[in-house]
């Protein structure tokens, strides 16, 4: 009888092992970005594993972004935190030939963006508050620019959310959520029907930020619930696929 186990061990390659090898041996000695890896021979002997096998294992690591190697006297492996950008790129190639719409990005919206407000309170100080504050009244109508401009903007305030939040993983995910949205062409007679939706966004926005301001945590939730709400009821949110563009953009900054 064929052991399975032994089947799939035997097709992962020598050096993938070391790698997470290495990985939990991060894990257990606190490692943190900044911090360097032992030398090429110190890791060769640490792991029993041949020069070539370190050096694979190491631009494993690299390639998925958990250190930086230089050359020279002072080079090495440097631990590095993973950048968001990386794990939004492999959402994108994941979702890149399946069907969603945004009603299905709504439908998690709406159950993460509420705990997301909630976690803010006595998060954030005041500077980050009237920031908050000067980026909900950016995506007002008369702010100007076109409708496209002002929904990157709105965006951009979840985003912002999103980043102070104290969860990494709720963090995260909202912002993935957000980046998909943002990746999504909406055509033409729905952007048409959004022009009363942005003075409301603006004001949930607003409403938002004061409430946490206050600490109100159930205040906060309750209005981003609503919020979520209502902008899927007005046709934000379509129920049939649409358009994507599911790659990072040069300058992925919002």
């Amino acid at each position: 009888m064929i052991n399975m186990t032994d089947a799939v061990r035997r097709k992962v390659k020598r050096s993938d092992l070391i790698a997470d090898q290495i990985k939990d041996w991060i894990v257990k000695n606190d490692k943190k970005p900044g911090d360097r890896l032992p030398r090429e021979h110190e890791l060769m002997a640490l792991f029993a594993a041949s020069k070539g096998t370190i050096r694979e294992a190491l631009k494993v690591l690299e390639v998925h972004g958990l250190i930086r190697i230089t050359t020279g006297p002072a080079g090495g492996a440097v631990l590095m935190a993973v950048p968001y950008e990386q794990c939004l790129e492999s959402v994108y190639s994941y979702l890149y030939f399946r069907e969603i719409s945004t009603g299905q990005v709504y439908a998690l919206r709406k159950v993460l963006e509420p705990e997301l407000a909630a976690s803010l309170v006595n998060r954030v100080s005041e500077d980050e508050i009237e920031e908050l504050l000067v980026l909900a009244k950016r995506s007002h109508p008369d702010e100007g620019g076109d409708w496209e401009a002002r929904r990157n903007i709105e965006l951009a305030f979840h985003d912002r959310l999103a980043e102070l939040c104290p969860s990494p993983l709720l963090g995260m995910m909202c912002r993935l959520l957000n980046d998909v949205l943002r990746s999504m062409v909406l055509p033409k007679y729905a952007r048409s029907h959004n022009v009363d939706l942005e003075e409301t966004i603006t004001d949930s926005h607003v409403a938002l930020v004061r409430a946490i301001q206050r600490a109100d945590a159930k205040k906060a939730r309750k209005i981003m619930a609503e919020h979520m709400s209502d902008v899927q009821h007005h046709g934000h949110a379509l129920e049939t696929p649409v358009k994507r563009n599911l790659t990072l953009q040069p300058n992925h900054t919002f």
